[in-house]
């Protein structure tokens, strides 16, 4: 089942409505977001309530409930965690694309402070694998590059809306 849910800050009173696949109602499930999670961090998770909003058999009927509470008008406010409008959910990862993932990833050790191999050198992957993904085609590009050529903006801005600079005025999202 899936469960359309929200969390509010008892503090500052920002809140935060997702979607979660479950069987246990009562999982105490707090969010996947980057900003919620954080806050949750910065807070501490006695300082949250969260409530269910809807239950749900269908994952699309899920999507589209939260899409008409998390739209554009309640993402661009400041008392909310979501960084993006809501309907979507999360890409689904098929074995190809985790396969590519893995690869891709092998050698990076950029995070632990050594050197940065050159590791995606050369390196052949599967079109399943690309790092951005347009929701509405379900076309992967490469680059932010490419991705702006297509629809018309700069990198550096599309690299903004996809990193919650900026709000996301487009269907991309980063993989």
């Amino acid at each position: 089942m899936y469960i359309s849910y929200c969390i509010i800050n008892k503090i500052n009173q920002k809140s935060y409505i997702g979607v979660h696949e479950t069987e246990n109602i009562n999982d105490n499930y707090m969010g996947s977001g980057k900003a919620i999670k954080a806050a949750i961090k910065k807070y501490g998770k006695e300082n949250f309530y969260s409530f269910i909003l809807g239950i749900f058999e269908d994952k699309d009927e899920a999507y589209e409930f939260e899409s008409f509470y998390v739209n554009e008008e309640f993402v661009s406010s400041s008392q909310t965690y979501n960084m993006k409008e809501g309907g979507y959910g999360s890409p689904v990862w098929t074995k190809e694309m985790k396969d590519a993932a893995k690869i891709r990833a092998t050698g990076n050790t950029f995070k632990r402070g050594k050197t940065q191999l050159a590791w995606n050198k050369d390196l052949k992957l599967p079109n399943l694998c690309r790092p951005i993904l347009d929701l509405s085609t379900g076309i992967f590009w490469e680059s932010y590059k490419e991705a702006a050529n297509v629809i018309g903006i700069k990198p550096r801005t599309l690299r903004s809306y996809l990193d919650g600079t900026y709000i996301n005025k487009t269907n991309l999202i980063k993989c």
